[in-house]
């Protein structure tokens, strides 16, 4: 009786240790199953620097394209390396500042964004005047994204908020400001020696990034492919598509340089739009976008790293790209080599540079922004400068 009892007990006690480890292996595959529903997932357009350069080569015969490593010329023949040196930095009184600009004589404008307010500053910083204010009258900002300088010393900025660019005399006396017609958030801007304007931002009418607008703003001409998806988008990816396919502007000479957000691509155009070169980096800071689905049809899209900055070194591009603590900073030779690359961890971001190795941004530190002026030099390769 009890070994009868006792056998019983083995079988139950088996069938309960089945039936347990089914219910964990169902929710272990359910679990699983969720997370791959639920979590990120990379948005699928075309991302790596090999791929890129072959299309580029078969859709634009005739054009320079250009596929570099991850090392640097210098690098690999033991050339010069590229540091920063700090010739200025405020960290107090100006925490709101969001984009900084110099002129030929070493004076800064500091952007405060959320008080649409300008500073400007000797070269030491010491505070002169502050121009601009909150509103849509007038010499008022709604939304200032950018500052530039033109021909004759002005400062032309961006205001998003009110689709117009204002311009103003070197101590802050308000000129004029053009009306301009686009959509979202630009991600870069420029001037050309004429006072003719360029905008980076996505139109999906006419699947153009960049935007020719003349000195009084009408659209003269619209340019510059998006990044590509391998099929057709729609939600999530088209947020997606918005958000990178845009980047930094600059206009050297006769040439516009258009530096995309993500994936890593810089484009030489002449001015009228016709593209030139295509330089496409290997790297591992530029990683994919990915979204992320929430429940539903409701999906989080965080944009990647991207890049943040072109400018001109002499007969040498400067292009910062990737993240804050240690963006990189690329230095490039005007036929699209990489020559070497800065990447030590000192939380600056390039915002103007007049061209003389002199850049103009901002320091982050403990949340605020300091506004910061560097200088590019070159040294002798030791082991950890440079890349």
């Amino acid at each position: 009786m009890h070994r009868r009892e006792a056998q019983w007990e083995g079988v139950l006690l088996a069938a309960v240790v089945v039936v347990l480890c089914g219910v964990v292996g169902y929710l272990v595959a359910r679990h699983v199953a969720l997370r791959r529903e639920l979590g990120a997932r990379e948005v699928p357009y075309i991302w790596k620097a090999e791929e890129l350069a072959e299309l580029a080569r078969k859709e634009n015969p005739g054009v320079k394209v250009v596929l570099t490593g991850e090392k640097g010329e210098w690098q690999k023949k033991g050339g010069p390396a590229v540091d920063l040196v700090f010739d200025l930095s405020l960290s107090e009184g100006y925490e709101g500042v969001s984009w900084v600009a110099g002129d030929g004589e070493g004076n800064l404008f500091l952007l405060e964004r959320e008080a649409c307010m300008i500073h400007r500053c000797t070269p030491e910083g010491k505070h002169l005047r502050t121009f601009g204010a909150k509103g849509g009258g007038p010499g008022e900002l709604m939304m200032p994204l950018y500052m530039v300088l033109d021909r004759e010393g002005n400062l032309c900025v961006l205001d998003a908020g009110n689709s117009k660019v204002a311009v103003f005399a070197p101590d802050g006396r308000f000129l004029k400001e053009v009306r301009l017609e686009f959509r979202g958030v630009p991600g870069g801007f420029a001037v050309d020696s004429t006072g003719t304007f360029y905008v980076s931002w996505y139109d999906a009418r006419s699947e153009c990034v960049i935007h020719k607008y003349s000195t009084s703003g009408d659209l003269l001409h619209s340019f510059g492919q998006p990044v590509r998806f391998r099929s057709p988008v729609a939600y999530p990816e088209i947020t997606m598509k918005e958000q990178i396919s845009a980047g930094p502007l600059l206009v050297a000479g006769d040439r516009l340089y258009y530096s995309q957000f993500n994936p890593y691509e810089i484009r030489q155009y002449t001015l009228d739009g016709e593209l030139k070169m295509c330089v496409f980096r290997k790297n591992r800071f530029l990683r994919p976008a990915r979204a992320r689905r929430i429940g539903g049809d409701r999906y989080i899209v965080k944009p990647p790293p991207s890049s943040l900055f072109i400018g001109l070194w002499g007969d040498k591009i400067i292009n910062q790209a990737g993240a804050l603590p240690n963006p990189v900073i690329d230095i490039f030779d005007l036929q699209g080599q990489l020559l070497c690359s800065y990447s030590q961890p000192v939380n600056f971001m390039a915002c103007h540079s007049l061209g003389g190795g002199v850049l103009y941004g901002g320091t982050l530190s403990e949340g605020a922004v300091a506004p910061s002026r560097v200088r590019l030099v070159l040294k002798e390769r030791k082991k950890g400068i440079g890349q």
